[in-house]
């Protein structure tokens, strides 16, 4: 005759229902609510740890064969596909820059062909990949509409609208950046995602040396 219903939500999407049923009327009080509702978070951080820890894993099995990966162009684009399966996102597009500091090898993963021309157009004046190529640290983009360095971008669907930039470092040097699109499973990427983007930068730079 009475139930509490807590959705399960995590990156701002349902993930799933926590329904506690009772025969009596009135069955459930505040402190009730309040314990499902910390069942629910508990259960939700429990994903995402779990979750975390599986992709942490096989970023670190797939480091160790990119290493021995000898043609930069087979490595960059090996590295796009494993981005874009280890932040689950919509597409990728990866940008190196040789000795003299010009764009020499560009790859993508995913379909945006509206956004992909955009980026090829003309990388030495696209703000988002200049920031992050001046970046020392990946950083996270909520929305590229209201971004004011990415008036340039044009994206296929709203469903690309966030953004994680990766720079790629090589002994304090920027060698070139990854920038990942749209989160599959979600509206923005995460702390997880950032620093799970920490290790593929290093792993990136480590197989094109």
């Amino acid at each position: 005759l009475s139930e509490i219903i807590v959705p399960i939500m995590q990156n701002g999407q349902l993930k799933g229902i926590i329904e506690v049923c009772s025969e009596k009327p009135y069955g459930f009080g505040s402190v009730d609510v309040s314990i499902v509702e910390g069942t629910a978070l508990e259960l939700t951080r429990a994903w995402e740890r779990s979750s975390y820890n599986q992709r942490l894993t096989e970023l670190i099995q797939a480091g160790i064969s990119l290493n021995i990966l000898l043609d930069p162009e087979t490595a960059i684009d090996e590295i796009a596909v494993l981005a874009r399966k280890t932040f689950e996102a919509r597409f990728v597009f990866i940008t190196l820059l040789n000795q003299q500091g010009d764009f020499s090898r560009k790859s993508h993963s995913g379909e945006a062909p509206k956004l992909l021309n955009a980026l090829n157009a003309n990388p030495s004046k696209e703000p988002l990949i200049q920031a992050a190529l001046n970046a020392t640290k990946p950083f996270r983009v909520r929305d590229l509409r209201k971004y004011t360095n990415a008036k340039n971008i044009e994206i296929d669907h709203g469903g690309l609208r966030s953004a994680l930039a990766i720079p790629i470092r090589l002994h304090r040097l920027s060698i070139g950046t990854i920038i990942v699109f749209g989160k599959q499973e979600g509206v923005f990427f995460s702390e997880h995602d950032e620093s799970l983007a920490d290790l593929l930068a290093s792993q990136a730079a480590t197989a094109i040396e």
